[in-house]
């Protein structure tokens, strides 16, 4: 038994190298057809988490007004590809490595992956799209710092963009021999959708994980002032329990943004429960997480005026009754520097 099960896993590993190979060289047929460079896309997620999924969205659509196509390689399968790309990419193969809020000690199997990436492909340009980096205080934490330090300083063309003041700070402190720049999240690169929805409902987006803050008295605070208005709350999350491919995310994502659409009022405390609000003009007042993130990326959307960030719970009721009495909704520009991004993935 042990026999053949051994031998169905041998038989899977080579069926999974063969697919991975064709992929690949469809994938460098494609790229001399385009008359371009070969761009990985790494660190691509497959989870259910649709904060996730629509940074990779945002990518794909830069990618694509940039006139380059990657090849994406999901999380899961990181050593798998790297054991097999580091064969047999160019030095003039750019990889680059998804955005979002995983480096540092606080997911730190995502931390692994990019080190393993940077360890194993020294001579090829890498670049990180806009993260958030988090370190704890306690001593497993510093000893993770060090070293990331060790292997991030060591590459000789690694860019890595920050999206909030704090973690730009951070990483120009720790990464002192890399390219250090700040920009904005990568899901504010997609457009707003249009404000024609009829808005019905109350919508809650709260986190269930690790990085919550509110607690359940908080919530239930919050929950007696909305039932006094009678209006109804609908619960939701950025985070579903399915796995989410490429050729699903798209559809994905516009679920849930229709969920926003139709909402007089969105409470989180997920970044992307954030972000989502401001992009379907949905008033939104949104609450701390565990670290910094959520507050630091908020500044960029501050100047807008149905997108409010609070401290306290006691400020949430006259912050409310603001929100739903609200009438014109102020959209920020475009940002610049999407546009240097553009430019620096271009470069060759």
């Amino acid at each position: 038994m042990n026999y053949l099960k051994e031998l169905l896993k041998k038989r899977l590993k080579i069926i999974k190298m063969l697919v991975a190979k064709i992929r690949y060289f469809l994938y460098l047929i494609e790229c001399k057809l385009r008359n371009q460079n070969q761009f990985i896309l790494c660190s691509v997620p497959i989870h259910g988490n649709l904060g996730d999924h629509a940074i990779t969205f945002a990518e794909e659509k830069l990618l694509h007004n940039c006139k380059i196509k990657a090849m994406e390689i999901p999380t899961y399968d990181t050593d798998f590809y790297i054991n097999m790309l580091k064969k047999m990419l160019p030095k003039s193969a750019t990889i680059l490595i998804n955005g979002g809020g995983f480096l540092g000690s606080h997911w730190f199997d995502e931390e692994k992956n990019v080190r393993k990436i940077i360890l194993n492909f020294p001579n090829n340009r890498i670049i990180i799209f806009p993260q958030t980096i988090f370190y704890g205080e306690d001593s497993l934490s510093k000893k993770r710092l060090e070293e990331s330090k060790q292997v991030y300083n060591s590459h000789i063309n690694l860019t890595m963009y920050a999206r909030e003041d704090k973690s730009f700070s951070i990483m120009k402190e720790m990464y002192p021999n890399c390219n250090i720049i700040k920009m904005p999240d990568m899901v504010l690169y997609l457009n707003v959708e249009k404000d024609d929805e009829k808005r019905t409902n109350i919508l809650f987006c709260l986190r269930k994980d690790k990085e919550k803050k509110l607690n359940i008295e908080e919530i239930n605070y919050i929950v007696k002032i909305i039932n006094d208005k009678n209006i109804p709350i609908i619960y939701t999350d950025t985070v579903i329990k399915k796995r989410i491919n490429g050729l699903k995310r798209k559809r994905q994502l516009k679920r849930k943004l229709d969920e926003f659409k139709k909402s007089k009022v969105v409470i989180t405390d997920r970044l992307h429960g954030m972000i989502f609000a401001y992009l379907t003009k949905t008033p939104c007042i949104v609450f701390k997480n565990y670290n910094y993130k959520v507050k630091e990326v908020y500044k960029w959307i501050k100047e807008s005026n149905y997108i409010i960030f609070l401290e306290e719970i006691r400020d949430f009721e006259k912050e409310f009754n603001k929100l739903l009495g609200i009438k014109e909704k102020k959209y920020l520009k475009c940002f610049e520097e999407f546009d240097l991004l553009k430019k620096k993935i271009m470069e060759e």
